[in-house]
């Protein structure tokens, strides 16, 4: 399978946005309040990850993920559009989403929306409790998408990137989708 994806064209990476997420945090004493809001930017910002290339892709991840242990869906019209890479996480029993990208010029049609389809399918299939995926706050689109498509915000982290994470903005943001009938039920 990595073979196969490694033969598709690439599919660069990033987006376009007149919207961002805002995150304020306040230390009150024992309590601790995290807020974010939706903020209309003054001109559009744009943002490339790669250019698309998929060896790019899982030099970033190798650390965390043996390739061996990347599993790879792609969607087709007739030429690939769309790619998906995840990871079962054994340790906590969810698959990690580790990256979806669909061609910009095929974007907001339904190809992502599949892709994601096929992976709860996969997830179901394997048992795992739950797909976890990290973006950042200031991409709104992706916020936009993964919460569209059942995913909700689990947490924050403003200092995986850098110690300046907060300050510039561009906060990682943890997402979450249960699988199991017993959480669903609780929300």
């Amino acid at each position: 399978m990595l073979d196969e994806a490694r033969s598709l064209p690439p599919i660069q990476s990033g987006y376009v946005t007149s919207r961002v997420m805002r995150l304020q945090i306040a230390d009150g004493g024992e309590g601790h309040t995290w807020e974010l809001r939706p903020v209309d930017l003054s001109k559009s910002h744009e943002k490339t990850y790669d250019d698309g290339r998929l060896d790019d892709l899982l030099e970033l991840y190798r650390e965390n993920v043996p390739v061996e242990c990347m599993h790879f869906l792609a969607a087709y019209d007739p030429r690939p559009i769309g790619l998906l890479v995840w990871a079962r996480m054994t340790w906590n029993n969810t698959v990690w989403l580790i990256d979806i990208r669909v061609r910009s010029n095929k974007q907001r049609r339904g190809v992502g929306r599949r892709l994601l389809g096929e992976l709860r399918e996969k997830a179901v299939q394997l048992g795992v409790r739950g797909i976890s995926v990290e973006t950042q706050i200031n991409n709104y689109p992706a916020l936009c998408f993964y919460r569209n498509n059942g995913f909700r915000i689990a947490g924050f982290n403003d200092s995986l990137y850098t110690n300046n994470d907060l300050v510039d903005q561009d906060v990682a943001c943890f997402l979450f989708q249960a699988l199991n009938s017993r959480v669903l039920n609780a929300h």
